[in-house]
């Protein structure tokens, strides 16, 4: 558990990194990236909290599989409300403050 954990955030870092890369616009991305990120940890936390409140404190496999899940859940709907917003997010990105 411990060493799939890890592994995930590598993979997910790495892929995060691969998408900035290869983007057209690299600030869009960057954001689009970062609240996929943190929504699928939120989700995660929350999943977890979840079913280890139904499930109770002994049964990490119930809990393992809600953290997975709401960690899907929560990267998604955040790429989801981020590609809602593209032409808001591509007018933001477009600002120059100084």
């Amino acid at each position: 558990m411990k060493w799939g954990g890890r592994a995930i955030v590598v993979f997910s870092a790495a892929y995060a990194g691969y998408e900035i890369y290869n983007a057209e616009n690299k600030e869009k991305e960057i954001y689009r990236q970062g609240a996929s990120i943190g929504a699928g940890i939120a989700g995660g936390a929350a999943g977890g909290a979840i079913a280890g409140g139904i499930c109770g404190p002994g049964s990490p496999i119930c809990s393992g599989i809600g953290i997975l899940i709401g960690g899907a859940i929560g990267g998604i709907a955040a790429y989801q409300l981020v590609d809602a917003f593209d032409k808001e997010l591509e007018a933001f990105t477009a600002w120059t403050v100084f």
